[in-house]
């Protein structure tokens, strides 16, 4: 209702930018540098009238920032896996369940393709099978042969990873969809009778 409301009520020009706005990259960074070389061609070659652009130096864009984001986002990967592996580990030593190590890494698999996307997503549940494998199956601190349960868990890290970044974006729309199609079915279904008396006017002599 709210998109609806700003549709009608936003001039061309504003509407436009949105446009554009939705279909920037996620990151700040990239964003940015996709803004400046936008600005660079409308002076280029949209714009007819002779600009100062043609007699500037061609300047590189800067991807130290997204860069810097990348690297962040795998150092903070690695640091979630880190902290979260011994304490699968020792929850499923102490309660005498390995299944236990997994849930809690599942934690950490979502928390990484929320975050920081789909890519760490994997590279944490990479980091999570192998730290499992390690510190969860027997014998402890030696890696062993995947059983068919591992290969099973770790197929499910990565199609966790894959599809929660996916159905988080998607979600807004999918609420969407999900309330417009329930409201026919709404529509359709019979009122119980006792509430049709308890909307009847009342008939008293005094009104």
């Amino acid at each position: 209702m709210l998109t609806k409301f700003a549709a009608k009520n936003t001039d061309r020009t504003r509407r436009a930018a949105l446009e554009l706005a939705i279909q920037l990259p996620e990151d700040v960074a990239e964003a940015r540098a996709v803004l400046v070389q936008t600005g660079d061609l409308l002076e280029g070659f949209l714009i007819r009238a002779p600009r100062d652009i043609w007699n500037r130096p061609a300047g590189g864009v800067d991807n130290r920032g997204a860069l810097i984001a990348h690297e962040c986002a795998l150092c903070w990967t690695m640091v979630l896996a880190l902290a979260l592996a011994p304490v699968a580990a020792s929850l499923a030593y102490a309660l005498g369940c390995e299944a236990v190590s997994g849930f809690v890494l599942f934690i950490g698999v979502a928390a990484a393709a929320l975050v920081f996307g789909q890519i760490y997503g994997v590279i944490f549940s990479a980091l999570a099978v192998v730290a499992h494998n390690l510190l969860s199956v027997p014998p402890v601190y030696e890696f062993s042969v995947p059983t068919r349960g591992e290969v099973v868990r770790a197929v499910g890290f990565v199609v966790l990873a894959i599809a929660l970044p996916m159905i988080a974006n998607a979600a807004h729309r999918l609420r969407g969809l999900a309330l417009s199609g329930a409201e026919p079915l709404f529509a359709a279904a019979p009122r119980s009778p006792s509430l049709d008396r308890a909307e009847a006017p009342s008939l008293s002599p005094d009104k």
